[in-house]
């Protein structure tokens, strides 16, 4: 009698036991479920905002300069959706002609000064792009191109020898045009920009 109610009571701590292992496989399980779909949220959410840094749009026209905290890569993305190393910088750089005009006052050998409206088309070279950017920055019109203008339009040398009467002349006209894009040319090629085209207009004493 006394084992045989032994044994019901151990039967019973057995099962008592072994639906305490199974609760609490259950409650490890969902624990583990639980997690897991945290890990998995979390990793979309990583994955979807790194993708979504990666994906650039370089507009028409331009190339991208691709800027990693500093470090420049060396070759320059072509127009269109592209991909890049996550949180990269891109800068867009216009590969269009650009127009630069302004007016300026020049002086000849007997000291009378005339007036002439400038007009110069240039635009960057796409093998020198990366390299503008390095050495001058993205706003390399205002540091380069339009300085280098300036100096060269209000530089004696070109109108040495030149006269009052030379200076409304268009032959005169002509030569000082001349040695005003060759000098043009050589300086913004330097830097890495082409001159397309170049005018002087409403010549006019003062």
């Amino acid at each position: 009698m006394y084992t045989s109610e032994a044994s019901q009571k151990s039967t019973v701590v057995h099962k008592n036991m072994a639906l305490t292992d199974f609760r609490e496989y259950f409650r490890l399980r969902a624990k583990n479920t639980s997690l897991l779909r945290k890990v998995v949220s979390m990793s979309i959410l990583i994955g979807s905002v790194l993708f979504y840094q990666s994906i650039t749009k370089v507009p028409a026209g331009h190339v991208g300069v691709v800027d990693f905290y500093g470090h420049v890569q060396l070759e320059a993305l072509e127009q269109g959706v592209r991909f890049v190393f996550p949180f990269s910088k891109v800068i867009p750089m216009t590969l269009r002609a650009q127009t630069f005009r302004t007016t300026a006052n020049f002086q000849t050998s007997e000291n009378p000064s005339w007036k002439q409206e400038v007009s110069i088309l240039f635009r960057l070279k796409p093998t020198s792009v990366v390299k503008v950017y390095i050495d001058i920055g993205a706003d390399y019109v205002e540091k380069i191109v339009i300085p280098i203008i300036q100096q060269t339009l209000t530089s004696k040398i070109l109108y040495l020898g030149y006269t009052k009467d030379d200076e409304y002349a268009v032959k005169s006209q002509k030569e000082v045009g001349e040695k005003i894009i060759e000098r043009l040319t050589y300086f913004l090629d330097r830097r890495g920009i082409v001159m397309i085209s170049f005018w002087l207009r409403d010549i006019e004493e003062e």
